[in-house]
């Protein structure tokens, strides 16, 4: 442990470890800087623990990361989220039980995936490692999230996956990204109705009706989104055609008793796992 804090030191200026080491030994010193110090201090530490000889200059990562036999080259920001997901998608396999619950009602892996809200790519690629067989439909509205997702399919050569730069919604509007949710941070964009915005929306049904009909499983983590998708006059026809659905509810919309309520009535059986909440279709078991 304490190697690997020296070696995280190496990627501080002079100024930043002063400020770092006398902010840990008085805590007078402390400051907003010494913060934001604390919190690269901890990403690094992550990353580095994960993999000893990953690639750091500046803002840019490059880790290797090993699942299922497989190595992938995950490419991160130090600024911002990317790392926090990184640590949570894949080193603490955030999805492995959405996994699990598929295997265990089904008896076989998935072969059909929606993932919206795709941040960085790295549920893809905890799915590829799975089944690199696997066809995805992944659906991020933020450009620079959109475009460190298309690096890392395209530097892990992965196939079957089509992403689209575009926002799940349930009609077809114009819609643009905000930046006002909780931390602010990339994993916390949203999107709402813009007539001048610059993002286009996909329906549900339009994606599930690419799979000939049937998903099996569809990953919802929207930022607050969900509370659109989720009203009770929308066309919800398409949870009908979903075996698994696994859904980040954002409980500042109060929306979550509204949301069961429906994965009800189209005959989810569910089940919470930290902030997921998974729906498993007794209609195909």
């Amino acid at each position: 442990m304490y190697i690997k804090r020296l070696t995280i030191l190496r990627h501080f200026t002079s100024k930043e470890l002063i400020q770092l080491i006398c902010g840990k030994l008085v805590k007078k010193f402390r400051s907003e800087l010494y913060a934001d110090l604390q919190v690269k201090e901890n990403k690094l530490y992550v990353i580095l623990k994960a993999d000893p000889s990953a690639n750091i200059d500046g803002n840019e990562i490059i880790v290797t990361h090993r699942l299922n036999g497989r190595s992938f080259k995950v490419h991160l920001r130090l600024a911002g989220s990317d790392v926090w997901v990184y640590d949570q998608v894949l080193v603490h396999a955030g999805y492995q039980y959405v996994l699990e619950q598929y295997e265990y009602h089904f008896g076989k892996l998935p072969v059909t995936i929606v993932d919206a809200g795709a941040n960085i790519g790295l549920f893809i690629l905890y799915f590829k490692a799975v089944n690199p067989d696997v066809q995805i439909v992944a659906i991020e509205p933020d450009k620079g999230n959109f475009l460190r997702t298309q690096h890392n399919i395209e530097v892990n050569n992965l196939i079957s996956v089509t992403l689209h730069q575009a926002a799940l919604w349930p009609t077809k509007e114009t819609l643009a990204v905000v930046n006002d949710f909780r931390d602010k941070n990339e994993w916390s964009f949203r999107v709402e109705k813009n007539s001048d915005g610059t993002i286009s929306s996909l329906t549900p049904n339009e994606i599930v009706s690419g799979f000939s009909g049937v998903v099996d499983i569809f990953k919802i983590d929207i930022e607050g989104a969900e509370a659109k998708l989720f009203e009770a006059d929308n066309d919800l026809s398409w949870l009908s055609k979903v075996k698994v659905i696994a859904i980040e509810i954002h409980d500042e919309f109060s929306i979550r008793s509204s949301i069961l309520e429906l994965l009800a009535k189209y005959n989810f059986e569910v089940t919470h796992q930290g902030e997921l909440t998974v729906g498993i279709n007794t209609q195909f078991k």
